[in-house]
């Protein structure tokens, strides 16, 4: 069978035979796996017992040579029972023994009151024990009635309790500790293991020569190796506890390296404990699984290997496939339906934080008019480029039409989402720097946090489009989150948007008027109309609330046509009613003033109610006329030929361009309350300046928001011709201005 055919067969292969060949593949694993594992524990153990015989060994012969000491320490005891404590006749007998210089290096007695003699080779007594021993271990061990063993400055100390008549006293003898170094020195594991004697308070007394020593060690094996603070040390807490119960076994731990720890108990209270790195273990029994290993990895990687081939190419023919359905022709991303799948997959696959980001290129149209469509399409080109680096393997991105780009990322803290987009921002305004100078390029991100759970994709995108153009309204941040803030502004937006329809319908939108006065005379010589909602239920809706709104949403053209009629109808009941009506100022928009039938309406009302022109005036603010200055310009020469007077609102909070207002044939300016308020020497020149430009250009001044004597007595000063404002009335009702027409009348007539 040739390497053709085996890949012609596997090529044909169905669902189900890859189902079996992938079974096949984990069983091979799960059972070379289960097989590796049982060689490697036998000869795991194996190997361990071999440790623990030469441990025992060790301890064996420890044990022996330990007990050779006592039992001639014992003799001494029995010599010092049988002399009743008479130390020189003990010490004369030693003396005579030959055979004692080869078993201790020196002996001595101690009595209860802490005095010593010495019964043998006083000079090695001496250098090991130059002072009293009352306070020495071994002797309060002693008069306790135990013997006890240990090491005192390189030699082992014995030592026994001893009653004579002449009272309890402490034998003990000294020994070289070089033959008992020797066993435990034994090399076993190539010299690595080695040993150390310890008592049941966790002195070290004796060790290998090849054992390892910390810069600083205490005299406890158990703080050495606590001392070394790794967290996988050995439990020294159950190895006490192990010791205080005289049994043996092994731990695993660290000390220096993972170590196997052998414990054994000795003669009386020592214990000797074995030690030897797993390292050594573990090389005695490697080299055989190291080829095991070998082969099972080889024959592994082979079959896997074969399966995850055929596995790739299904992968890349698939892939292909959707590269032709799914990349965007225009960036070379990928494409928006492309995108709406990805997104479910993405919410669900882990349970990370995610966002929904809305991104569009301010002023793109324009950008597109000035450079051209090709230029516009390089850019998009490369702000995709951008967003596909910042998406990387933690989202992912669309382009979906227009300028407008979505992204779904995975985030661990809102910083990351801020910082990812701030980031993005940047980006794309250096491409305007640098490549097109002449044009600032900059984008409205709009952000939306997905809560746990949510799954309608459409509803994010939404949300994070609607936070997008929020952004647009701060410039320099660039970026808004969408919240229940600006959900409640929404639903709020348009409970307004319809309740101004629903107020225009039934008449809730009343005139108010606020008089005005001559400067000079205090004469009422006219009247601003101010718009006042109220609704059925007798609640006010403030200006504030509805005009922006009106003005954004274009209701505000309805709202000028129902004022104008409204205060033209009043004039006219008032005329009829042989009122002395005044002047009165009517608010006009921009949406209002720039509608192609704007003059010919309003003069047909005004026809219909039978009221001269000169009893209205249009009040349009600067910005309106600025904003089409030839249009406007234009209007305002039609309305003066025609009577009707036009005032400049709102002077000195827009543009405030002299030559502007120059260029149109307005009647008056009105000064801006902002300008009135600064009573200071500054807004006072101020507003000294204003009204002379007024003046210059054969205007009327109107100050509005008047509140005090002293704004009123320097505007007066300073030849205003006109005051409104709270110092002389506040906005009144239909009632209360009649009434003041009334009494203005009646004044006039006295």
């Amino acid at each position: 069978m040739t390497l053709h055919t085996i890949w012609h067969y596997l090529r044909s292969l169905s669902g189900k035979s890859w189902v079996c060949l992938a079974s096949f593949i984990a069983a091979l694993g799960c059972l070379m796996g289960l097989y590796f594992w049982y060689i490697t524990g036998y000869l795991k153990d194996e190997a361990m017992d071999r440790f623990q015989d030469a441990s025992n060994h060790t301890s064996i012969i420890t044990t022996t040579l330990l007990l050779d000491k006592k039992k001639h320490l014992d003799k001494v005891a029995n010599l010092v029972k049988y002399a009743d404590g008479d130390v020189a006749q003990v010490a004369a007998q030693l003396g005579q023994s030959a055979g004692n210089a080869n078993v201790f290096e020196g002996v001595g007695f101690v009595s209860a009151d802490g005095q010593y003699s010495i019964l043998s080779d006083p000079a090695q007594v001496m250098e090991h024990l130059p002072y009293m021993p009352k306070d020495q271990r071994f002797f309060m061990k002693g008069m306790n009635g135990k013997d006890y063993l240990s090491v005192l400055n390189g030699s082992l100390i014995f030592s026994e309790p001893v009653e004579t008549s002449r009272g309890q006293g402490v034998l003990f003898a000294l020994y070289n500790a070089d033959d008992l170094k020797d066993v435990l020195s034994v090399n076993f594991f190539s010299g690595q293991g080695y040993s150390v004697i310890i008592d049941v308070e966790e002195n070290k007394l004796l060790w290998s020569d090849n054992a390892p020593h910390l810069a600083y060690e205490s005299g406890s094996v158990f703080l050495n190796y606590m001392a070394m603070k790794d967290p996988k040390q050995f439990n020294i807490k159950a190895l006490c506890e192990a010791i205080a119960k005289k049994e043996s076994g092994i731990l695993t731990g660290w000390g220096f390296e993972p170590m196997y720890l052998y414990y054994r108990p000795l003669l009386g209270d020592l214990y000797i404990l074995t030690i030897i790195p797993q390292l050594v273990i573990a090389t005695s029994y490697q080299v055989v699984m190291r080829y095991m290993f070998l082969l099972f990895f080889i024959l592994f990687i082979a079959i896997v290997g074969l399966a995850v081939y055929f596995i790739y190419n299904e992968w890349k023919r698939k892939r292909d496939l959707e590269e032709l359905l799914y990349v965007d022709t225009l960036t070379g991303k990928a494409s928006y339906k492309k995108f709406q799948p990805q997104a479910d997959h993405w919410l669900e696959r882990d349970d990370f934080p995610k966002a929904f980001i809305a991104f569009d290129i301010d002023n793109f149209k324009l950008f597109n008019l000035i450079y051209g469509y090709p230029k516009g399409n390089d850019l998009l080109r490369q702000v995709a480029d951008i967003l596909a680096r910042y998406a990387g393997t933690k989202g992912i991105f669309a382009y979906k039409c227009s300028d407008l780009f979505v992204m779904m990322l995975t985030y661990n803290d809102v910083r990351d989402v801020i910082w990812t987009c701030q980031e993005i921002r940047n980006e794309v305004r250096l491409l305007g720097k640098w490549q097109y100078k002449k044009f600032r390029i900059n984008m409205s991100i709009g952000i939306y946090l997905i809560p746990p759970h949510e799954t309608d994709v459409l509803k994010m995108e939404n949300y994070a489009i609607m936070a997008r153009r929020e952004a647009k309204k701060c410039y320099e941040l660039g970026y808004r989150f969408y919240d229940e803030d600006l959900k409640n502004e929404r639903l709020h937006l348009k409970q307004l948007v319809d309740d101004m329809s629903t107020a225009l319908e039934k008449g809730e939108f009343y005139p108010w008027f606020q008089p005005k006065y001559d400067a000079k005379t205090q004469q009422l010589i006219g009247a601003e109309a101010l718009i006042r909602w109220y609704k059925d239920d007798g609640t006010m809706v403030s200006p504030v609330q509805f005009i922006p709104i009106a003005e954004q949403t274009g209701i505000i053209r309805e709202i000028d046509d129902y004022m104008f009629n409204a205060v033209c109808r009043q004039l006219q009941q008032w005329r009829e009613a042989d009122y002395p009506v005044v002047p009165v100022a009517i608010n006009v928009s921009r949406y209002g003033l720039y509608r192609h039938n704007f003059i010919a309406e309003h003069m047909e009302l005004l026809k219909q109610c039978h009221l001269p022109t000169e009893l209205i005036q249009l009040e349009v603010t600067e910005g309106t006329l600025y904003s089409k200055s030839e249009v406007s310009e234009k209007i305002v020469n039609i309305l003066r030929s025609l009577g009707i007077q036009v005032l400049i609102d709102d002077f000195g909070t827009g543009y405030s361009s002299i030559s502007m207002v120059k260029r149109f044939n307005a009647t008056a300016l009105k000064i801006d309350k902002s300008f009135v308020d600064d009573m200071s020497y500054t807004g006072k020149k101020m507003l000294k300046y204003v009204i002379n430009i007024a003046k210059l250009m054969n205007m009327r001044t109107i100050a509005e928001g008047v509140e005090t004597k002293e704004q009123y007595e320097f505007l007066r000063d300073q030849d205003c011709d006109v005051i409104q404002g709270f110092y002389f009335a506040k906005p009144m009702k239909v009632d209360d201005f009649a009434a003041l027409l009334r009494k203005e009348a009646k004044t006039e007539k006295g």
